[in-house]
């Protein structure tokens, strides 16, 4: 006995088990219009005159040999620009942010929760004027938005790194972002600290974190617990690479996972 389906069933069946191609992704090139071009630096981006346009924050040295000349800049994006040639370009207004860093990081968050993103920087200042008596000094600066996608510099006394990383998360669960930095202090020297947000300022926490540089730190509730956890590579002051997980117990509270991963 042989089973026989109806058309639209058996259409239906065809449709079903039939994987569906995926649409292949294009991308076309655009021209960023006077932008600064930097290396050894990152970039983020950001509404951060919140007018429905992703603006762009960059940090960098922007000569490739010596005497350096780091920079931070904003640039406020206004939008698509067609050139003659029928090409299309996004044009920016560019403003300085504050002191050139390079080697740097950059984190962006609400720390005082005014409803305007702040910008969190660190990286290495030298240049050609103070390279002879300052040739490895890591900065981090700490600048409040407004309105109008400027910013404030904010007296700190964080902890000043580069070639490391900054990065932000609620670990307390409070519903403000808090700060962990972590890099090289001098050429011989690594650090990081762990900060709790008080309402946009900032209060040190005992680390529970072995200070790495050269690599970077994310967080994500990796237990599905509810919290956010790190995941934390770089090196260590011996130069061993190393790659940790740190549990969060939703109170700021961190246990390193037992589970090894490579050095990376």
């Amino acid at each position: 006995m042989s089973l026989r389906l109806p058309a639209f069933a058996a259409f239906a069946f065809v449709l079903f088990v039939t994987p569906l191609r995926a649409q292949p992704f294009t991308f076309s090139s655009v021209k960023p219009v006077s932008l600064n071009e930097l290396e050894y630096g990152q970039v983020v981006f950001f509404d951060f005159n919140r007018d429905g346009m992703l603006d762009l924050l960059a940090t960098g040295n922007s000569a490739n040999l010596p005497p350096f000349v780091p920079r931070a800049y904003v640039a406020l994006s206004q939008g698509d620009y067609n050139f003659a040639d029928g090409s299309e370009g996004l044009v920016f207004s560019e403003r300085a942010l504050g002191q050139g860093l390079w080697q740097s990081s950059i984190a962006v968050a609400d720390f005082d929760l005014d409803g305007y993103v702040d910008v969190v920087v660190s990286g290495r200042i030298h240049n050609a004027a103070n390279f002879e008596t300052r040739p490895l000094e890591g900065v981090t600066h700490v600048y409040r938005g407004n309105a109008s996608g400027s910013f404030a510099p904010v007296s700190t006394e964080l902890l000043g790194i580069y070639g490391g990383s900054v990065s932000t998360a609620d670990i307390d669960g409070d519903g403000d972002e808090d700060l962990f930095i972590t890099g090289l202090l001098t050429q011989e020297e690594i650090a990081a600290a762990l900060y709790r947000n008080n309402n946009g300022t900032f209060e040190t926490l005992p680390l529970p974190f072995e200070p790495l540089a050269l690599g970077d730190a994310e967080w994500a509730d990796i237990d599905n617990d509810g919290d956010l956890d790190l995941a934390l590579s770089g090196v260590t002051e011996n130069g061993d690479p190393k790659t940790k997980n740190f549990r969060n117990d939703g109170l700021g509270n961190f246990t390193e996972d037992r589970v090894k991963n490579p050095g990376l």
